[in-house]
């Protein structure tokens, strides 16, 4: 994914949150927040596939000095400027990331382990999932439709719950399958990627363009949402943060993408022509 901006200083934000609480039988809003910045933010004229942002230039120094903010939800948000490129799982550039943010990178703990579900080895199409929570049992299950399409299902008790085609390429679909505040999550590698909580996929739900990344902070879901060619973070069904015009997402190979574990959760941003490497716990 490529990412646009059209600035280069750090934003100064005020969070305003709302939540979602809209009639089932409705289609929801994703939740949003309001943001306040010295500035309005410029819309983009073009999408974040087709145009092409300007390098940062070289005279402009890249701050070396994180900036926290303290959300009244009680997470933190950590961010610092990084020079305006793409990055990758090698040690010059794991090294800047870390170093700017003057933090420790994540990785998965032992409660981290425990939240996910138990991988069983599957047919084709990458592993199956198990996962119990109190007397529930859910399992995702998969089968080939052709050379490179599956369908994969969520049960509950042996109950179809959720269903949907993915396609096999570099990365298997069926993502992950966790218990987050008590909830079955199921992330899935579809066309778009798409978060299913107790079968209730958000997509369809809010409306999104996708749905990424889960994870838990404190008991409750986190995870990256897209409308309207934008991106934001969405922490228990409310909108955190500015919004951005790219994210870093992967699911293979060596570029950077999405990391987290032992409560926090990093990513690689691009707003207003400037990059930010983020940390949220």
């Amino acid at each position: 994914m490529k990412i646009i901006g059209m600035r280069t200083t750090l934003f100064c934000l005020v969070l305003l949150l709302a939540s979602c609480n809209v009639p089932m039988d409705k289609p929801r809003e994703m939740p949003t927040s309001t943001i306040e910045t010295e500035s309005p933010i410029a819309s983009p004229t073009q999408s974040p596939e087709n145009s092409v942002g300007p390098a940062q230039p070289p005279s402009i120094p890249v701050s070396i000095t994180p900036v926290t903010l303290d959300m009244e939800n009680g997470l933190t948000w950590t961010e610092c400027v990084l020079p305006y490129r793409d990055y990758s799982y090698v040690t010059p550039d794991m090294e800047l990331i870390v170093n700017c943010l003057n933090m420790e990178f994540p990785s998965l703990g032992n409660y981290d382990e425990k939240i996910f579900g138990e991988a069983i080895e599957g047919v084709g199409g990458g592993d199956n999932y198990r996962l119990v929570i109190g007397s529930d049992v859910y399992e995702t299950r998969h089968t080939q439709i052709d050379i490179t399409t599956y369908n994969y299902e969520l049960l509950k008790n042996g109950t179809l719950i959720a269903q949907t085609e993915a396609q096999y390429f570099t990365s298997a679909p069926n993502r992950s399958l966790g218990n987050i505040g008590g909830k079955a999550v199921w992330e899935i590698l579809a066309e778009p990627p798409a978060i299913i909580v107790e079968g209730d996929n958000f997509n369809e739900s809010y409306q999104l363009e996708g749905s990424f990344f889960p994870y838990e902070i404190q008991g409750k879901l986190l995870y990256i949402a897209q409308k309207n060619e934008k991106f934001r973070i969405i922490y228990d069904e409310e909108a955190i943060g500015p919004e951005f015009d790219e994210i870093s997402m992967r699911y293979c190979c060596a570029e950077m993408s999405v990391s987290y574990g032992q409560g926090q959760y990093w990513f690689l941003g691009r707003r207003e022509g400037t990059q930010f490497v983020i940390a949220i716990q």
